[in-house]
């Protein structure tokens, strides 16, 4: 099965006009930020409705939409301010994971024109010389229960079981 996300997107920068450009950006949040790491893939800072996002070089792929793959994000981020990088890299040791939401958007001070649609987990952070490289994945996706209610008496009274 084809990675229909990454398609889709192709797809629809194959067929959009050329006078408007896309801002990705990153969202970093962990239990320990007061104010989460936002970044966005460009050269100045760039404001919407979710916060101020700094500007920082990255590329990514999005995750994998198929039947046997976790769907795995992976990012690499260039050089990123060395405020940003410590808070990032003071999370690595802790018990709760970071999570990463992309957005895109077209307009500033706007919501998002594209959000993908939860939260991803943080699996790894490699520190490299000039930057990160982060690979996060849906979290829960291979372990999730299902069905995702446990039946019983207190979930359907009445119901035999």
């Amino acid at each position: 099965m084809p990675n229909l996300l990454n398609d889709a997107i192709k797809e629809a920068y194959e067929y959009a006009p050329n006078d408007i450009t896309y801002y990705d950006t990153l969202e970093f949040n962990h239990d320990d930020f007061i104010e989460p790491i936002r970044i966005i893939n460009g050269y100045r800072p760039f404001t919407t409705s979710q916060g101020e996002f700094i500007p920082v070089l990255f590329e990514f792929s999005l995750p994998e939409v198929t039947s046997n793959v976790q769907g795995e994000l992976t990012v690499k981020i260039g050089a990123i301010p060395l405020r940003y990088r410590l808070r990032i890299r003071s999370t690595i040791e802790s018990q709760t994971k970071m999570t990463l939401t992309y957005r895109q958007y077209i307009i500033e001070n706007t919501d998002p024109d594209v959000t993908y649609p939860i939260p991803l987990q943080i699996k790894t952070i490699i520190e490299k010389d000039i930057g990160l490289e982060i690979k996060a994945i849906l979290s829960g996706l291979s372990t999730a229960i299902f069905p995702r209610r446990i039946m019983s008496v207190q979930e359907l009274p009445g119901a035999i079981l």
